[in-house]
């Protein structure tokens, strides 16, 4: 493939009617889930909060991985995710509107999070950390992060677009010398948001190590979800000749990997904890490892783990399209059934309820972001047509 034009039934562009069909389907599924969402939030308000940040922060945690991966690629300057950095930077692009979704939290801080209730002020450690659990520094610290990432997911994915209209080389060396600090920026601030949203749910519970599990949990549900979405526009005759054989072997590598480095994580936590003994840290996994919920973390370690090992240990299986969107698509299922598990037992002590206001939450979000995402679609060439390496990544890696 040595030259790439601009055609609407070019291969590296969405056709006009395609877009329409998935449009409307996302559009009927927003409607009937943001029914659901105002229906669960009047009636069932707890739940429904609970389901809700579970939902907002599978969505986020893709969005931000597939951050970390843009800036990777360009740290590295690799050559062979050349033609699937635009379906990495359209999943960024969703961080601004996942920060205008963020704002039902806000008002159901009440309901998610005990240290806001002034009633609690007596125990002595939450006074220990009230100046950092108060509700207006909370407030701050999320507009901060939301903010942090929004610009770092704006500037790379603009610049890259700048670069399809005149193909200066000088947008890549910028990338590259923004990606150096925005990695570093991105690590912290996540880390942050990981302690303010999940771990303060108990606010008596602490761990070094969690602001890495998010981030294990965060980098491979995002290649998950960016190897499902290569494999649906392969699936509709996009990206054929474009991605290959090649780059999903390079993928199934890297899923792969970090399914194994999300197990290690998740393992050294629970190893830490168990070996200290110390009641505060235990508490955390004796909730989660009692009644019912002693089933659901089986099921993680069976489902997020041995099963993609599994599955993706052959070199054939990596390189074959329906064993690696099977493989991505069984990661995003236990992704969110992770964060269910780190989110939910605080508010169900007593064992898993699956409700329908889950549905409700996970489809009316993902939605919302799947339009996102189709706008810039629809608007931009779904592989970066000026890239200087373009044709190096085609030519080293053509099947």
């Amino acid at each position: 493939m040595s030259t790439l034009t601009l055609s609407h039934n070019d291969p590296v562009r969405l056709a006009p009617a395609l877009a329409a069909r998935i449009q409307t389907a996302l559009l009927a599924a927003l409607i009937a889930a943001s029914a659901g969402c105002v229906a669960g939030a009047v009636y069932e308000p707890s739940r429904f909060f609970g389901s809700y940040l579970v939902a907002l922060l599978f969505v986020l945690s893709i969005a931000l991985g597939a951050l970390f991966w843009v800036m990777l690629h360009h740290l590295t300057g690799a050559i062979w995710s050349v033609v699937i950095r635009r379906v990495m930077e359209q999943f960024c692009r969703t961080i601004p509107w996942l920060g205008l979704l963020f704002l039902p939290i806000v008002f159901g801080m009440s309901h998610l999070y005990s240290w806001t209730d002034a009633g609690h002020l007596a125990d002595p450690v939450l006074q220990a950390k009230q100046p950092y659990l108060n509700v207006p520094f909370f407030l701050i610290r999320a507009t901060g992060y939301f903010a942090v990432w929004s610009w770092l997911a704006l500037r790379m994915s603009n610049w890259s677009l700048r670069q399809d209209l005149d193909g200066n080389v000088e947008w890549t060396v910028r990338m590259r010398n923004l990606s150096g600090v925005g990695v570093l920026l991105l690590a912290v601030t996540s880390t942050f948001a990981a302690f303010d949203w999940i771990m303060s749910l108990d606010p008596h519970w602490y761990s070094t190590i969690f602001g890495i599990y998010f981030w294990s949990g965060s980098i491979v549900g995002s290649l998950a979800a960016i190897v499902a979405l290569v494999m649906i526009l392969r699936s509709v005759g996009l990206l054929v000749g474009v991605v290959t054989q090649e780059h999903l072997h390079d993928l199934g590598k890297l899923l792969f990997g970090f399914a194994i480095f999300w197990a290690y994580i998740a393992f050294s936590q629970y190893f830490l904890i168990w070996y200290g003994n110390i009641p505060e840290e235990t508490i955390w996994y004796i909730r989660r490892l009692k009644g019912n919920w002693s089933y659901v973390a089986v099921a993680l370690s069976v489902g997020h783990f041995v099963i993609p090992f599994i599955i993706l240990l052959s070199r054939s299986a990596k390189r074959n399209p329906s064993i690696m969107g099977s493989a991505a698509v069984v990661v995003l299922c236990f992704h969110y059934l992770d964060l269910y598990w780190q989110i939910m037992p605080e508010l169900q002590p007593h064992g898993p309820d699956l409700h329908w206001i889950d549905a409700a939450t996970l489809v009316g979000i993902v939605a919302s972001c799947g339009l996102v995402i189709l706008h810039g679609a629809r608007r931009d060439a779904l592989i970066p047509i000026r890239d200087p390496q373009l044709q190096a990544s085609l030519q080293s890696l053509s099947e």
